[in-house]
């Protein structure tokens, strides 16, 4: 996922720092930022739609204390708390910026494949997640797919066993970026993209260090910040 800029400002769910994680407004804010990508995460409803959710409950967000795979699309549209479905938002955004996009469930990965073949933008998504085994079936599905792999704090995962599953993106918490383990990352033909990045000062950090990017909630900010 090639984007022009040195270091990739990727919009954590969006602008959130400016408006709800993961609804419409959220990354059109993103897109106005002049973000370089938009980073969101996707499960799947009772019936098999792909929406943007982090959570595992609609609780936090919603206000609607179940799981978003016991609930229809049908009753979440009908909650008017803004989240999207997938292809609405691959729809509407793709076209304008490149998407990152972290798979959730399980359940949500061939869905999710389906939807990003049907745009058949693959050169501008890069499709996430936490579970080497969901970065598999998707791959298997859909050879064409960029992949990061997403290391957990504590993931024991090597840059090798990254690069073997077949990533092109390594997707570390902020806590392990160094200039050594960037370096590593980069020897074996990988980019690294960090989460976790909380502040300015961890950004900073970050992009000293050389990593490729990071998700950061206020875009805007990041983008100063490497201007100056």
């Amino acid at each position: 996922m090639e984007t022009g800029r040195k270091f990739m400002v990727v919009a954590h769910r969006g602008d959130k720092a400016h408006a709800p994680e993961n609804t419409f407004r959220s990354f059109e804010l993103a897109v106005a930022a002049k973000a370089d990508a938009i980073e969101t995460d996707v499960r799947l409803t009772r019936d098999g739609v792909p929406v943007l959710l982090h959570d595992a409950s609609l609780k936090r967000t919603a206000g609607l204390d179940k799981p978003v795979e016991q609930v229809s699309w049908d009753e979440i549209r009908k909650l008017d708390r803004g989240i999207p479905r997938l292809d609405e938002f691959v729809g509407t955004f793709l076209p304008r910026i490149p998407l990152q996009i972290e798979i959730k469930a399980e359940a949500a990965t061939l869905p999710t494949v389906e939807i990003l073949r049907r745009s058949g933008a693959f050169d501008r998504v890069l499709l996430t997640s936490f579970e080497s085994r969901f970065l598999r079936s998707a791959q298997k599905a859909e050879p064409r797919l960029i992949t990061g792999w997403l290391l957990s704090h504590d993931s024991s995962a090597t840059v090798e066993e990254v690069k073997t599953l077949g990533c092109a993106f390594v997707n570390p918490n902020s806590d392990h970026v160094n200039e050594a383990w960037v370096g590593r990352a980069h020897a074996a033909g990988l980019k690294v993209c960090a989460w976790g990045v909380d502040n300015l000062e961890i950004a900073a950090r970050v992009v000293k260090a050389g990593a490729d990017g990071a998700t950061f909630d206020d875009p805007a900010a990041l983008l100063s910040l490497l201007r100056r």
